[in-house]
Order: C-alpha cells, then structure tokens, then sequence
C-alpha cells in the first residue's frame, strides 16, 4: 500500500507563513511605534507580551558547571484588545534565549563581553519594567526558575527588532531575517 500526498503552491505558502515563527514588521500605520529599518520588511517597534514561560538552563550542548548560562522566555505578542499598539503578530509566541557565558561577561578584554554584557542589560530591562530592583545583586533563577515562576503571567512592553545577517555557515553564504528584543519598559 502507499500513501501519498499533494499540496498545492499557495496552500504550501499559507502554511510556512503560518508556521514562521519571527515576528512580522508592521508598518507605521499598523503600530505607530514602528521605526523602519535600511531595507525594507527591517526595522524596530514595541509589542506588548505577556511571559507564558521562563528558565535559566545550562545549554543543551556544551558546559553543565554554570558557567554558561541561557535565559529563555515564551512571550506571547497581545493585540489592541489586550492593551497592545497593533494586532499585526497578535497570537504570535516569540522565543527569546539570550545565552551568558559568565567569563566573558566578567572579563572586560572578551571580544564577547560587549555583546555578553547587552543581554544581561535586556533580562534586567526586564526586571526592572516589572519593578523588581536589580541594583545590588540579583539571583536570577529565583525570577525565572522554581516551581511559582513569578515572571510568569506578567505583562511587559519590548523594543522589538528585526535585523538581517549573513549566514557564513552555509555555502555560499546567504543572508537570514531575525528577531531579537533590545531591552524592555514598563506598562504605560
């Protein structure tokens, strides 16, 4: 017996669509917070999320002893109804995972340490949005690990960017669209 199965070219489109999981750019008169970028379908703009999820994990690969780090966070884009400036990605889950490699963020001379130092500034952007003070220390698992998860079911606004870069690990390299967060601000 065989099986076999046909989509057509549009009902294929529909469904890489649906399954893109980057944000889409909206335009200024669908957000009016939006930016554009140098070229057209990049730019920045706020979105406001609610945090369905958060952990702060050794990597799937690499070292296990805590001195690499990854916070990630399952945030769910709100529309106008919920308070947000657009429904452009209303319904859409954007992953954030900033991974922290703490020597290079500790060690000033690190080619990595500047881009290190930025994502620590994001996660505490986003505590600070949610008034948790960060001045003084932070124990991080405690906002986004145990069994409350505290961070959880609240809302936040995020800069919401989307960049292109090359991909130099395919041949020929090829350029890639992404979307990151640059920090985070309080509601209101």
């Amino acid at each position: 017996m065989s099986f076999d199965l046909y989509l057509d070219d549009s009902t294929i489109k529909a469904l890489s669509a649906a399954a893109d999981r980057n944000l889409v750019t909206p335009c200024f008169e669908e957000n009016e917070t939006f930016r554009p970028g140098k070229k057209e379908g990049l730019g920045t703009w706020s979105e406001l999320y609610v945090i369905r999820d958060t952990s702060l994990t050794p990597p799937k690969e690499g070292k296990q002893d805590g001195s690499v780090l990854v916070f990630k966070l399952a945030l769910d884009v709100l529309g106008t109804a919920e308070g947000g400036p657009s429904d452009k990605n209303a319904g859409r889950t954007h992953y954030l995972n900033l991974y922290i490699d703490k020597a290079d963020l500790l060690d000033k001379s690190s080619k990595f340490h500047q881009m290190t130092a930025r994502r620590i500034g994001v996660v505490n952007s986003l505590l600070n949005s949610l008034g948790i003070v960060t001045e003084g220390g932070v124990k991080y698992g405690e906002w986004f690990n145990g069994e409350d998860k505290p961070l959880v079911g609240q809302k936040v606004v995020g800069t919401t960017r989307k960049y292109e870069y090359i991909n130099k690990k395919v041949n020929p390299p090829e350029p890639v669209q992404s979307v990151d967060i640059d920090g985070f601000t309080p509601l209101g």
